[in-house]
């Protein structure tokens, strides 16, 4: 997706880069459908920075910082794709889909579905199988010394750490599929501090568990992605026997212990069907 046009020399910030990119993905989305002046040129400005990942540095990047330009780079692809050739249509299109659009990061070839599972998810859980996963998690898994020393294409050398994120277990309800099992608005990660950067979670965790789950007085349905990876719940040295309903539920929701006492469950299901558009946090 992004390999149209030339990277002379690196961009001077990286996570910058990926924000703006991502910010300038959400603006195209309405490219395709209404044609105007001013809407091929945004889609055109897209490709453009697009290609500045190609050749960017990761070296001097903190591990919170390669954490939030890896969530940047997945939702831009996400849109960008969307933007290119619209959405899937049916399981087929949309296994795909993940599959299939990708971009080049520091000189390496990534898909959203490598993205995903062997970057941001690379120190975490693995997911629960199914059939279907055989066919969804086609990647092209990589040696540290692959990462390191043969890229692509020219690009700044960058440490195997910044193709493996530190573990979180908030990115199962900060990554979204552009699904409605997942949140519709986006998290822009702008280079901040800890204060900050928590706060984007919490608002980001607080939508998500809205539109893929239920949360109320009788206790809560917690989205399908906290099943799929509920190995992922942080467990209480205090109370080691918990179900992991029960550890996402101290996790999720400290301050409110009557929902620790109640029903806890995960949603049946995973809902595939793709939000029409996706909008900024």
């Amino acid at each position: 997706m992004n390999n149209t046009f030339l990277c002379l020399e690196p961009p001077l910030d990286a996570l910058t880069l990926s924000a703006e990119l991502l910010q300038l993905a959400l603006s195209a989305q309405d490219a395709r459908n209404r044609p105007s002046v001013q809407d091929v040129s945004t889609l055109q400005m897209l490709k453009k920075k697009s290609c500045g990942l190609k050749c960017a540095d990761l070296s001097c990047l903190s591990p919170q910082s390669i954490w939030c330009f890896w969530v940047n780079v997945y939702h831009a692809l996400l849109v960008h794709a969307r933007v290119e050739d619209g959405l899937p249509n049916g399981l087929l299109q949309t296994v795909a889909f993940y599959n299939r659009y990708s971009y080049v990061v520091a000189g390496h070839v990534f898909s959203l579905v490598e993205i995903e599972h062997n970057i941001l998810r690379y120190k975490t859980c693995k997911p629960l199988r199914n059939f279907a996963m055989r066919f969804v998690m086609n990647v092209w898994k990589r040696s540290g010394e692959q990462l390191e020393q043969r890229p692509c294409l020219g690009a700044p050398k960058c440490p195997a750490e910044a193709f493996q994120c530190r573990p979180d277990w908030r990115l199962n309800l900060v990554l979204s599929a552009g699904n409605l099992g997942s949140n519709n608005a986006l998290p822009i990660f702008q280079p901040s501090n800890q204060l900050e950067f928590n706060a984007v979670i919490a608002r980001c965790m607080e939508r998500t568990l809205a539109l893929a789950g239920k949360v109320g007085q009788s206790g809560a349905e917690l989205p399908y992605t906290l099943y799929r990876y509920r190995d992922d719940a942080p467990i209480d040295a205090r109370n080691p026997t918990d179900t992991t309903e029960m550890r996402w539920s101290r996790a999720l929701f400290p301050q409110d212990d009557y929902l620790v006492l109640r029903k806890i469950s995960y949603c049946k299901k995973y809902n595939w069907t793709m939000y029409p558009e996706l909008h900024a946090l």
